[in-house]
């Protein structure tokens, strides 16, 4: 057997042949690689390292696994015989179960090299949206050139005082700004580890301003500040209390992520009657959005009353014998419904303004823009830890 065949039995090997060509962006290498399929530089086809088989034209819902056993089924890989130099996956080479894996390295290569950036939520949460942001430059002096929206962008948001911003993401903070400092080069400058700056603007931009680092005032980490929360009774939400939390920035990110306002409101009064407190993260006023929000839906699916059911059933065959049958579907309009229907596919799922353009690690899922991975802890579909982002681009 060929070395190159035996190479192949290991999972972090065939993570590698995967790269830009691969024309199914939809699909994550990482599991490809973990069904025991190697990327063959054509299209979107992978070969088992085992059977040998090979798989192309995948489908958006198809999972690499299962689809390997549906066609390979006698495959030793899936069936889990004791091969010959057996697979040798990434929990044994870094000694690392799947879920707890920091993917930090794959046997002597760099994450970047291969595109994944190590993933960590934001550290300031409640100005993980750009809204948020622009919100917080009320009293931004006038005289200097960055205006609030090019820092915003940047990851920024003011502190109140003098020309003091913070990251949102990796939490420094930089200050006095001259007229020739560009906010996304100083950032990358002075602060080359934030994953921020490194998922919009990547590994290169990054190394050359570092390169370029000349002399540049001092930059000062800001404190952030610490809000004790004092001890409080439950009680019934005032509706001037909910109006005012609702223009908090931790709800105003919540709303900004798409969740409805009835949920967020419904959230905010039983936090205080049974808290006396409001939340003090995006997460945990997110989270009980979300678990309203199912109560709320496990309820209407309820079964009804027979008679209703019965009552509607009568009335719904009346109006449809009331219907020509031999309508005319206006060809045009489907036509126009698809394409709507294809744009709305590609649209990130929390702002629904920019396009998808992350895959998460490990879950594999593709549903938001840069920007709104960098606010995310959790995947928004699985919920599952998001450890590694992708970045990607639809052709």
């Amino acid at each position: 057997m060929p070395q190159e065949w035996i190479t192949l039995r290991r999972e972090d090997i065939r993570l590698r042949t995967f790269n830009e060509h691969f024309s199914a962006t939809f699909l994550s290498p990482l599991l490809l690689a973990k069904a025991g399929f190697f990327y063959v530089g054509v299209d979107d086809q992978v070969q088992c390292a085992f059977c040998r088989g090979v798989v192309r034209d995948w489908e958006i819902n198809d999972d690499p696994r299962r689809e390997h056993q549906r066609l390979f089924p006698s495959c030793a890989f899936i069936l889990g015989w004791s091969v010959k130099f057996g697979n040798c996956n990434m929990t044994l080479i870094c000694g690392l179960s799947p879920d707890s894996m920091q993917l930090n390295a794959l046997v002597g290569e760099n994450l970047e090299e291969l595109g994944i950036t190590k993933h960590s939520g934001p550290r300031y949460s409640s100005y993980a949206t750009l809204d948020a942001r622009l919100k917080s430059y009320n009293n931004w002096p006038s005289h200097l050139k960055q205006t609030p929206r090019a820092m915003a962008l940047a990851g920024f948001f003011h502190l109140g005082t003098n020309d003091h911003v913070n990251c949102f993401h990796c939490g420094s903070g930089l200050r006095n700004w001259e007229p020739e400092d560009d906010p996304w080069l100083e950032h990358a400058r002075w602060f080359p580890q934030c994953r921020f700056v490194m998922l919009m603007k990547g590994e290169q931009y990054i190394k050359e301003a570092t390169e370029s680092m000349s002399n540049h005032p001092k930059a000062k980490p800001s404190l952030s500040a610490s809000v004790g929360n004092s001890r409080a009774s439950p009680r019934e939400a005032s509706e001037a209390e909910l109006r005012s939390l609702l223009g908090t920035p931790i709800v105003q990110t919540v709303l900004a992520m798409g969740v409805d306002l009835s949920r967020v409101r419904q959230a905010l009064k039983y936090q205080i009657r049974t808290t006396g407190q409001p939340f003090n993260t995006v997460d945990s006023l997110l989270e009980a959005a979300i678990e309203i929000q199912h109560h709320s839906e496990h309820r209407q699916s309820k079964p009804e009353n027979p008679e209703k059911i019965k009552e509607q059933s009568c009335a719904l065959e009346v109006s449809a014998s009331c219907e020509t049958s031999t309508q005319s579907v206006d060809r045009t309009q489907i036509l126009e419904e698809e394409i709507r229907r294809l744009k709305e596919a590609r649209l990130c799922k929390v702002c629904l303004d920019e396009e998808v353009s992350i895959a998460y690690i490990p879950c594999g899922h593709i549903v938001t823009c840069v920007q709104c991975a960098a606010a995310l802890k959790h995947c928004p579909l699985c919920r599952k830890n998001i450890k590694g982002t992708v970045r990607i681009f639809l052709s």
